[in-house]
């Protein structure tokens, strides 16, 4: 799970970066594109540092 969680965190990233080159050269949907790496990029980070898996007992 936190393998998961840093790649979605690393996708956030490029959508963040993707959508910063979208907003500066004025294409359409590069806000858009920010936020939904901006949010990709929080949940990565929570999943991968905040969650904590569960013990799983036998």
């Amino acid at each position: 799970m936190k393998i998961a969680s840093i790649v979605v965190a690393a996708v956030g990233i490029l959508a963040v970066i993707v959508g910063i080159v979208l907003k500066v050269t004025g294409q359409a949907h590069g806000l858009t594109t920010l936020g939904v790496g901006v949010v990709l990029l929080i949940l990565g980070l929570i999943g991968a540092f905040v969650l904590k898996p569960k013990p799983q007992n036998p």
